[in-house]
């Protein structure tokens, strides 16, 4: 292995196994395996090296010391101010080595959290510079566990995240490092440059979403129903009991839109959304203007709206239910739509009503007024380009026509819809679109499009009783209908 160092000095699988091969013959502690290990992380800094200098240094007597910990980091400054970044690498690695560890009674203080939080951020930004993106992830989501009100944790975990293709979690990361320290100009400019990369949906979780496309394409249509509802609700009263009461095995081969307005709170739409799960083949899904409600103790994880969306959709990635496109059976498509109220919904007033109160409960980085809207459009704009035929039904929560009845309230409607949806609902070919939002029920056809709306209205008798609202069958196997079925 000595041999081996020498014929090529920064090869750094080689000073690996000359610091194997020093610890097995002199103790991994040795001074000739703790360097041999250092040149590796310096030359290779990839987590087989960081593991062997981490114990090199760790199994050694009277090693943990936050003394000698802060001088090591202050190396890996020097370091990194050089830009020599494995050397960075491996002074940090030794500076964890050299912190000591928590104490084991949970009800102690452990004085180091700050200390370790500091290494592991650093040692995510040194593994970042050298595209490490997937070590630099790690040791980013350490940093914040260690100490998960340290902005600079947050700002290089969205660093090593952004490197990943993690754009929704890296939006999130950045968010939170600028909800702690609102001048961190880099928090700001990584939380920009992920609105950008999103609407692209490229990142790896994006592409398996893609992938479910075309997976019930050959099912056939005869043996498929379609249903749809908006407005659940589910923390309201009586409407968790009507989602319960839905028969358990009914429609297990049938597929349910569900267009917006579940639940408040991040916690309820898990709840129902995982209820409603087990009934159905398939379920379809957008948010609507309630879920991006930031409610009480919820500010600390969504810092904004756009992080609760980003969880919403990694939820539904957990919970096996569709936010994109599909295919439910042989020439049958479904097609969500994000969308957000535009004030022009108010044809005769076509301006915001900047005394609103309307949705205060949301928070939004960018114009909720004229930019909001555009970009949930342009969420939607990737996916118009499949090859859609045959039966198309898109849904969205918000109204995308103002001949959709509404409250006559003046402000009520400039909050309900959204008109540059129909543009999009007919690129995309529907001959369907189920909304939510407006409470009006609706069941129309106009210029060749049939115009859904279903609210889930319950009723409590005296007794406690729930009513059971039937669902709303909008494909029944062979064609578009509207049928009430009992649940």
């Amino acid at each position: 292995a000595r041999v081996a160092t020498e014929l090529r000095p920064s090869w750094g699988r080689a000073w690996a196994r000359f610091g194997a091969a020093a610890g097995h013959v002199s103790g991994a502690s040795s001074e000739q395996a703790r360097e041999a290990w250092f040149r590796a992380v310096t030359h290779d800094p990839n987590e087989a090296h960081m593991e062997g200098l981490f114990e090199a240094h760790r199994s050694g007597s009277g090693s943990s010391s936050p003394d000698r910990a802060h001088e090591r980091k202050e190396k890996g400054n020097e370091a990194t101010r050089a830009l020599e970044w494995g050397a960075a690498v491996a002074h940090y690695t030794v500076a964890l080595a050299m912190v000591p560890l928590p104490p084991s009674d949970p009800r102690k203080k452990d004085d180091c959290t700050l200390l370790r939080s500091i290494l592991h951020g650093n040692r995510c930004s040194a593994l970042s510079r050298v595209k490490a993106w997937g070590l630099a992830e790690h040791d980013g989501k350490k940093a914040v566990e260690h100490k998960d009100d340290y902005g600079k944790a947050y700002l290089r975990l969205g660093v090593a995240q952004l490197g990943c293709g993690s754009y929704e979690k890296a939006y999130s990361s950045f968010a939170r490092a600028l909800h702690l320290d609102e001048k961190d100009q880099s928090a700001r400019r990584g939380r920009e440059v992920c609105l950008s990369l999103i609407p692209r949906w490229d990142s790896r979780v994006s592409q398996r979403r893609r992938n479910r496309f075309a997976r019930d394409s050959g099912r056939p249509a005869s043996n498929t129903k379609v249903y749809a509802i908006s407005e659940m609700h589910y923390d309201h009263i009586g409407h968790e009991e009507w989602v319960n009461s839905i028969h358990a095995t009914k429609f297990l081969d049938d597929v349910l839109i569900i267009a917006g307005n579940v639940a408040d709170s991040f916690r309820a739409l898990e709840r129902a959304l995982i209820a409603v799960r087990a009934k159905f083949r398939r379920v379809f899904y957008v948010p609507g203007n309630h879920e991006m409600w930031i409610t009480r103790n919820e500010d600390k994880r969504f810092p904004d709206s756009f992080c609760k969306l980003w969880a919403i959709v990694e939820l539904c990635d957990a919970l096996d239910i569709d936010i994109f496109p599909a295919t439910v059976c042989k020439d049958v498509y479904i097609v969500p739509l994000l969308s957000w109220h535009n004030a022009q919904f108010d044809a005769a007033d076509p301006f915001p009503d900047p005394s609103s109160e309307a949705n205060r409960a949301a928070k939004w980085p960018i114009d909720k007024e004229q930019q909001l809207w555009r970009y949930m459009l342009r969420l939607n704009q990737a996916h118009m380009d499949k090859p859609y035929h045959g039966t198309v039904i898109t849904f969205s929560h918000f109204a995308p026509r103002t001949s959709c009845p509404v409250w006559p309230e003046k402000e009520i409607r400039k909050t309900s819809g959204c008109p540059e949806l129909d543009e999009q609902l007919r690129d995309a070919r529907s001959v369907c679109h189920v909304y939510g939002h407006t409470l009006y029920r609706f069941n129309q056809v106009v210029d060749g499009v049939k115009y859904i709306h279903r609210p889930l209205l319950v009723e409590m008798a005296i007794d406690g009783t729930v009513s059971k609202d039937p669902l709303a069958c909008v494909f029944n196997g062979e064609s578009l209908c509207f049928d009430l079925v009992d649940i």
